[in-house]
């Protein structure tokens, strides 16, 4: 089973005054967080968050309505193993940076737009963050150890972004299992 997995995170956040934001918002999901250096992660309930649409991406512009309604930038993360991944930065409702990596068709195929704006967000591990974030990749660079999506994550030191998604929490849910991750539901 291949992994897909779809997060938000809000970087220098306050969990409690985000989860009223969100709240207030109408926005149901699970809140992780805050990581050592300030990240609080957002991971949207299946069909209960309105405009969110799974790996919709930027064109569904869920992250920029999250930035207006947390009053605060938010980092979109998307890790579809075996496709493509990817990591978009949205304030005050647009895009204000852009890094993926696709390579479904085989040769990776980097687009990136103000990356070096994600290289100024609150980060763990620079050196991490730089690998996630390269410019240029070969084939066999994919098959390294760990997957380039993971080492962004890491480095900056997000709260959850492996296996989780809406999709995830709906079937975990179906299955009649209790969460006990750490997070918190809105």
């Amino acid at each position: 089973m291949s992994e897909f997995s779809e997060s938000y995170h809000f970087p220098n956040s306050d969990l409690d005054t985000l989860y009223e934001r969100l709240k207030a918002g109408g926005m149901r999901g699970r809140l992780y967080g805050p990581s050592m250096n300030r990240w609080v992660s957002f991971v949207p309930y299946e069909g209960a968050c309105p405009g969110h649409q799974f790996l919709a991406g930027p064109a569904a512009k869920f992250g920029g309505s999250l930035s207006m309604l947390a009053g605060k930038p938010v980092l979109e993360y998307i890790y579809a193993e075996g496709h493509m991944w990817f990591a978009c930065l949205w304030e005050n409702g647009e895009v204000a940076a852009h890094y993926s990596c696709d390579w479904e068709d085989g040769e990776p195929k980097i687009e990136s737009r103000n990356a070096e704006r994600l290289r100024q967000l609150p980060i763990q591990d620079r050196m991490a963050v730089a690998d996630g974030l390269a410019p240029k990749l070969d084939t066999e660079s994919l098959g390294e150890e760990e997957p380039r999506a993971y080492l962004f994550a890491e480095g900056l030191g997000l709260p959850v972004y492996k296996w989780t998604s809406a999709q995830y929490l709906a079937a975990d849910a179906r299955a009649g299992e209790q969460r006990n991750d750490g997070g918190i539901e809105i």
